[in-house]
């Protein structure tokens, strides 16, 4: 088994798509932050060196051999607090990516596949959806609702799946005019094997990209909420969070609120660069 999955391993990384990522210094760039990312949100508990929300020194230290990136208002380490948002914002924009591509993708498939009025209906709910700026849909939302973490992961849920329902839908308006879908209808398949066995499958890559993509989107938003009082509510380690509580100390603790700014500047560009090294990787149109 594990011959087998190293023989699989190899071939992938020695792939036309692996050979033109690896070619992607920013891409490579973006493959090094993100695994840095992971690794800070999956193993916080060891890398961070004190809790998060406990008082570990005075108030608004600075930066020290002791405290790094010194300590905040309640004399929290601001270094812990980062690396135990990373846990929080990953946790966050992966629940709403994974919101958007199961709402998105199938209603995409449905689509794509089916056409005619089932077409028109999608399209034109996601039309609807894109009338709504995201972050005006999210506070009206909390404002009709019980304002909350929950709350905004909904919400947001609702209002990003038109994005990959399009992405999806003209993928598979592509693959099933190709001949092994028309070969499998001609041998009287059923559309819904014909979906899970060739039309999804040949759909990943262009959704792999999107989700990406749609990660930092959905921790910058996040984030841009906390910030506003609508999110994440304190102690919880929280990159927005943490910085509107900086935002009054910027003057003469400038640290602070730069340190937790940097952490969300890079975490959006690892991804992004990402998403794009992805994209150019596996689009066969820019393969080459």
């Amino acid at each position: 088994m594990f011959t087998t999955f190293t023989e699989w391993a190899r071939k992938k990384w020695t792939s036309p798509a692996a050979r033109k990522f690896r070619r992607n210094k920013l891409a490579l760039a973006g493959l090094v932050i993100v695994s840095i990312i992971v690794f800070c949100a999956v193993f916080a508990d060891f890398v961070a060196p004190y809790d998060p929300i406990e008082k570990v020194g005075p108030k608004l230290a600075p930066p020290s051999r002791q405290f790094l990136l010194g300590t905040d208002v309640a004399g929290r380490d601001i270094l812990s607090r980062i690396i135990y948002g990373t846990r929080t914002g990953l946790m966050i924009g992966l629940t709403v990516v994974g919101l958007w591509a199961v709402i998105g993708v199938p209603l995409g498939l449905i689509a794509g596949y089916y056409g005619g009025k089932i077409d028109y209906v999608v399209m034109r709910a996601a039309d609807s959806f894109y009338a709504f700026p995201q972050l005006v849909f999210v506070l009206a939302i909390s404002g009709l609702f019980r304002p909350g973490l929950d709350t905004i992961v909904i919400a947001l849920g609702i209002i990003g799946w038109p994005l990959y329902a399009r992405v999806v839908r003209g993928k598979v308006l592509e693959v099933k005019a190709e001949e092994y879908v028309e070969a499998a209808r001609a041998f009287g398949e059923k559309d819904r094997n014909i979906i899970v066995r060739h039309v999804f499958p040949n759909c990943l890559a262009p959704i792999i990209v999107v989700l990406t993509l749609g990660l930092p989107t959905a921790i910058l938003v996040t984030s841009a909420l906390s910030f506003l009082g609508f999110g994440v509510s304190p102690p919880t380690a929280e990159w927005g969070c943490d910085l509107s509580s900086a935002r009054g100390y910027m003057a003469d603790q400038w640290w602070w609120a730069t340190s937790v700014g940097l952490a969300i500047v890079i975490t959006v560009l690892g991804f992004n660069f990402l998403g794009d090294g992805l994209r150019d990787a596996l689009d066969p149109r820019l393969r080459y």
